[in-house]
């Protein structure tokens, strides 16, 4: 019988506590491991305790565990515990994942080679074992293994896992398969980057021609055949660094050469059914990596994985069919010519609506998948794109046979029940607690200059139907997109279903039946029009139904009409207020979640025509805090936080304030433990209300600092910790970000009171904020800069003792991969410029100012960053003109496009007045590019008049200084250069040259010029 963990004794966990030796004395020789049978015991002791439920125990494995993966020769205790048959499955399946988990923690060429010696073949032979959660848990660990010291250090990994697909034992060949999956998959992204190198294309940030001619060669220096091009290759490149490129080439050449071809031979009869799953399902991970896309490594194999889809699709296997529904969302992207050409394009489509009707729950899951991949917005992606009006004619004559099938799908199915949280349809949960495991992290949103990417619009797309995913939900999402597309096509066919549903007598028809109507609103809300004021009555009334469920998406549905309801504010705006207000406080969590989420949507859409119901609002959600529990507190922060963002200053009353702080600050001062997952939340939320508040959050101020500051301390703490090796998890750093976040808006909120703040010894965090300025994670940084800026407008001169260190840094970070991090990089310097005393700038404007003049030169990255580094650049322009006045030509051309473009304000005035006073330094800067000046000072309209006779003095002195450029600009008959046309040739005359602008006189330093 195991020991107790309390009595737990030897060097293993316990080194102080005697034994005959500790781990960490191995020396590096050592050639032939054996195990300690007292210390393999007490590890497998540990591994039976694990699924205690006691807290203390809990701990004191947290601890073991720990101590465990320091010592040198875990991975070979834990390898002896996988690979032998005396213990039980689960302790040893809990080996191999505690031994995956060492290893990837690991660095390269950090196992010992008596390490690997004794864990390669005994890991080789786990995959052969009866039980499938060995086998499983020896895929994962040769994986990490692979990743760890490379393809190429340990060759006959790959030869003897194919070797096994060849195996008569099925169970053998079923963990060959899972584990070759494993590390195929695991090294896709090293792959891709691969074929992106030799392509030499952006997908590759930094691969020159040369890189992919590099990549290239020594792709084909791999093919002196399986087993010996996986060892020259390996000898030609010895170092883990440079051996990387050749372990993906090692891997391509084996993919090719061997995984392919064999796989493809599998997949087809005579080879018994379980082997060509696993085939099939091993070239599906091919084909979800778009490894079989034009210009990728494996597009050559692309034909026959077409042909294989096809001959699949002739197979009444329910598994086989979901492989082929699969394959083709893949294809659609990637080979939208192949898919919807003559002969193929009907049968795909005839075959995917078919299967969205089948009778295997998974296959519908599957096949309702595919709809929002064709129909989705694809102007981004020039391929699908320019097969999309063909794909949308062939699918206009299938939507009488697929809408049906959508709609019918939408009803509750007992897959949905089984994976629904039982309180979803109790009457009355509201006092329960959440568990832990139904709270989902918080992860803290940027708020960058770039727009959403791909994956954050899918996610969001995906958020409008709920966490879980199902047949149900994806039918109503491509209810959705096909609605957006074809409009008031769909309604004939689905109106008469919605209308015979929604006065069914069972409940689930009449929820489907709403859950469809939300899904159309998107798409058909003109054309629904004349029927939306009874259908919204009807949603209304349906909110108040005795079935919870029918409750929350009556709610939800609502909310979908929220823009249509809005422009119709007078009449319907305050009922659906007062129903989802009253619904806000229901006492079923899931919907108070609807609810609350539906409120959030209709803040956004109504905007300050909420002013008037404030009171109301307030109140409910007052009363929310007073009884919410963890997870919809999320949502109710983001309420809050919306309200504020949605009325702004009309919160700004000390009635309101008080109304919507006291909840909040009395959250605020009860934190005392920071891995709370309400705490990102309660911050975002926060910082929304100080910058609505503005000076009606100054009784606030002070302790949210205070508590701000702590946070910051500790969480650094927990940073430096953790990358010093004292603590074992990862710090995150959304908090810091959160915090960060908040301290700008309490800034923005103050103004020049939070000086008061600062000049606290107690509060002042500027020290906290140079800590976080040098942090490598984009996030960090990209906050601190914020609040850099931020601070730079109200607060400079605590700033300015600092700027020896902090103008390299953001200089530094101007160069930064993540844009955000550029962009606040560039708007900060842009604020210290303006607001610093020029002793503190000037000795860092050389190194800063040949940065931004290389961004401001590159015109395809976003045009935030451009204009804000642009900005900057002039402000430093203002502060240190004669430094900048040589550098005028090498950008102000670009200069002008980039702010012909921005926002008239007055950022944009202060950078054109430092441009102005290079001009009249430097007139010659600006004499190839007198069009795109004039053309961008006419745009600045209107101009502050200051601004505005500066400009004119300006011209007036440039039209003197090249007269024979300046009457080109008016000459509308030569083309060799860019002319104004007459319209602005008399717009620059009224503006500029008329009566009352001054003398070109007053810049007698331009006259010197020729």
């Amino acid at each position: 019988m195991a020991a107790p963990v309390g009595d737990l004794r030897g060097s293993l966990l316990h080194p102080s506590a005697g034994g005959d030796s500790s781990f960490s004395s191995l020396s590096s020789d050592v050639t032939h491991w054996q195990p300690n049978a007292e210390h393999t015991a007490e590890i497998v002791a540990l591994f039976e305790k694990a699924g205690s439920t006691d807290n203390a125990v809990q701990q004191q494995l947290a601890q073991a565990f720990q101590t465990l993966n320091a010592m040198v020769d875990a991975p070979c205790y834990l390898t002896e515990i996988l690979s032998s048959a005396q213990f039980s499955s689960d302790v040893r399946q809990l080996a191999g994942l505690t031994l995956k988990s060492n290893l990837q923690q690991k660095q390269p060429h950090a196992l010992p080679a008596f390490v690997s010696l004794y864990i390669r073949p005994r890991l080789l032979a786990a995959i052969e074992e009866n039980e499938k959660t060995v086998r499983s848990a020896a895929g994962s660990a040769i994986t990490c293994l692979l990743s760890l010291e490379g393809v190429g250090a340990w060759p006959e990994a790959l030869q003897r896992l194919f070797q096994l697909l060849d195996d008569a034992r099925e169970d053998v060949v079923d963990g060959a398969f899972s584990a070759l999956s494993k590390i195929v998959e695991d090294a896709f992204p090293e792959l891709l980057f691969l074929s992106s190198q030799a392509r030499g294309d952006a997908a590759a940030p930094g691969a020159s021609d040369a890189q992919g001619e590099a990549a290239l060669a020594g792709a084909e220096c791999a093919t002196a055949g399986f087993n010996g091009g996986l060892r020259d290759t390996q000898e030609a490149r010895p170092g883990r660094e440079g051996a990387r490129g050749a372990d993906e080439e090692i891997l391509a050449q084996f993919c090719n050469s061997h995984l392919l071809p064999k796989l493809f031979a599998l997949a087809l009869p005579p080879h018994k059914p379980s082997v060509r799953k696993h085939a099939v399902a091993c070239l599906g991970h091919f084909a979800q990596n778009r490894a079989f896309a034009p210009q990728e490594l494996f597009e050559a194999f692309f034909p026959q994985y077409w042909q294989l889809l096809g001959q699949l699709a002739q197979e009444s296997d329910a598994e086989m069919t979901r492989f082929v529904v699969q394959g083709m969302v893949q294809v659609v992207e990637v080979r939208p010519d192949v898919v919807f050409n003559v002969t193929s394009g009907e049968a795909v489509l005839s075959f995917v609506v078919r299967c969205c009707g089948h009778e295997d729950y998974r296959v519908r899951l599957d096949a309702v998948e595919f709809w929002p991949v064709l129909l989705r917005d694809t102007g981004y992606h020039q391929p699908l794109h320019d097969y999309r009006d063909h794909a949308l004619e062939l699918l206009r004559h299938h939507l009488p046979t697929l809408l049906p099938l959508l709609v019918k799908n939408t009803t509750y199915h007992e897959y949905d029940y089984l994976c629904m949280d039982p309180s979803q349809l109790e009457d009355d949960n509201a006092e329960v607690a959440d568990e832990a495991r139904d709270i989902k992290p918080r992860f803290h949103r940027q708020s960058g200059p770039e727009g959403a990417s791909e994956e954050e619009e899918e996610e969001d797309s995906r958020g409008t139907w709920g966490d879980g995913w199902s047949v149900r939900k994806g039918s109503a999402l491509a209810l959705d997109h096909i609605a957006s597309v074809y409009r008031e096509a769909v309604l004939p066919e689905v109106l008469p279903l919605i209308e015979a549903s929604l006065v069914d007598a069972n409940w689930e028809r009449r929820e489907a039946a709403v859950l469809a109507l939300g899904a159309l609103a998107q798409g058909c809300q003109d054309s629904l029009e004349p029927y939306l004021p009874n259908v919204l009555q009807f949603l209304l009334n349906l909110c108040d139904d005795p079935k919870p469920l029918l409750r929350s998406i009556s709610c939800w549905c609502v909310s979908r009409y929220a823009a249509w309801i809005c422009r119709h504010e007078e009449q319907f705006l305050k009922p659906v207020l007062v129903q989802i207000l009253k619904h806000v406080l229901d006492r079923n969590k899931r919907v108070q979640e609807a609810a609350c989420s539906a409120f959030a949507t209709i803040e956004e859409e109504a905007s300050l025509h909420l002013v008037p119901y404030l009171p109301d609002i307030l109140s409910t959600l007052k009363q929310a805090f007073c009884f919410y529990q963890t997870k919809n507190l999320l949502i109710l922060y983001d309420a809050v936080g919306t309200l504020a963002d949605s009325v702004g200053s009309a919160l700004a009353t000390e009635a309101y304030s008080r109304e919507i702080m006291e909840p909040l600050f009395g959250k605020f001062q009860n934190i005392n433990n920071l891995q709370d997952p309400g705490l990102i939340g309660l911050f975002e939320c926060v910082t929304n209300c100080a910058t609505a508040l503005g000076a009606y959050f100054v009784p606030y101020a002070q302790a949210v600092t205070e508590r701000c500051v702590w946070i910051l301390m500790e969480s650094l703490t927990q940073v430096d910790r953790f990358e010093k090796g004292e603590q074992a998890e990862r710090p995150s750093r959304d908090l810091i970000e959160s915090c960060l976040d908040l301290l700008s808006g309490v800034t923005e909120a103050l103004g020049p009171e939070m000086c008061e703040l600062l000049a606290h010894q107690n509060l002042n965090f500027i020290p906290l904020l140079l800590r976080c300025c040098q942090d490598p994670a984009a996030g960090m940084l990209q906050s601190s800069f914020a609040l850099v800026g931020d601070l730079s407008k109200h607060c400079v001169k605590f700033l300015q003792p600092h700027l020896s260190v902090l103008m390299p840094t953001l200089s530094e970070h101007l160069l930064h991969h993540a844009t955000s991090v550029q962009n606040n990089a560039g708007w900060a310097i842009g604020e210290l410029a303006l607001r610093a005393e020029p002793q503190f700038i000037e000795p860092h404007v050389d190194s800063i100012a040949s940065k931004l003049i290389g961004i401001v030169n590159c015109p395809e990255l976003h045009r935030s960053l451009l204009q804000n580094v642009s900005i900057s650049l002039g402000r430093l322009g203002i502060v240190c003109p004669a430094k900048l006045a040589p550098h005028l030509g090498d950008f102000l051309q670009q200069w002008c496009i980039i702010m012909r473009h921005a926002k008239n304000d007055e950022e944009k005035a202060n950078g054109f007045d430092g441009v102005c006073s290079l001009i009249e330094l430097n007139p010659e800067g600006c004499k190839e590019c007198l069009y795109e000046l004039v053309f961008c000072m006419l745009a600045f309209q209107p101009c502050p008049e200051k601004l505005n006779q500066k400009f004119a003095l300006v011209l007036q002195a440039l039209s003197q200084t090249y007269p024979d450029r300046w009457q080109a600009l008016h000459d509308t008959t030569q083309t060799a250069c860019p002319f104004l046309p007459p319209p602005m040739q008399q717009a620059v005359q009224l503006r500029f040259f008329s009566a009352g602008a001054q003398p070109a006189g007053s810049l007698p330093n331009m006259s010197t010029h020729s």
